[in-house]
């Protein structure tokens, strides 16, 4: 039910600081693919005339492209050295900097194309989304949600984060051991 507003881009923008306009016309509000310079964005998809919302004929939709966070990640599988983990506890997809030799294997594995390799930086960076619960960050070990779903709290169609994530927790409590416990990896 994405409207195409983009807030949930601009969120993690503010939240993940990556370098604005970095290379003149691409800045992160206008990108039609996925960069070093963004975490995720909203792709508009038409087929025909394009004057339908959400129809299949004549119509178009606005598409959110990010991290997956697969349920059995091909970029975890192929990283030589383990710096793409996937947490047992959230599900998330971790990419620690330190650890990561810059062999991008990660890049060709990934079926939806999403982690981007930063050849301006002179040491080398993999970017993608990790639901704003990385070093530094950890949204989500604090309680709080990842930037994405956070602006949307009173906007009816498109509560399904705040729903889901809302879902996640009750049942989360409800399980002996607190948060996180349900999983899986």
């Amino acid at each position: 039910m994405c409207v195409g507003c983009q807030a949930c881009v601009t969120k993690c923008q503010d939240i993940n600081s990556p370098e604005r306009n970095p290379q003149g016309e691409q800045t992160w509000s206008n990108n039609d693919k996925l960069s070093p310079y963004t975490n995720n964005i909203i792709q508009v998809w038409t087929s025909g005339t394009g004057v339908n919302k959400d129809q299949e004929e004549n119509g178009y939709a606005y598409i959110k492209k990010q991290c997956m966070h697969c349920v059995d990640p091909n970029c975890v599988s192929v990283c030589p050295v383990s710096a793409l983990k996937k947490d047992p506890k959230t599900g998330i997809v971790h990419y620690d900097k330190d650890v990561c030799t810059g062999c991008r294997y990660c890049m060709v594995a990934c079926p939806y194309n999403v982690p981007k390799y930063d050849y301006n930086n002179p040491f080398g960076a993999l970017h993608k989304c990790e639901l704003c619960n990385q070093k530094g960050v950890e949204r989500l070990d604090k309680g709080g949600l990842p930037g994405c779903v956070e602006d949307f709290s009173s906007a009816p169609e498109t509560q399904f984060g705040m729903r889901f994530f809302g879902t996640c927790r009750q049942i989360s409590d409800a399980v002996p051991g607190g948060r996180g416990d349900f999983w899986y990896a």
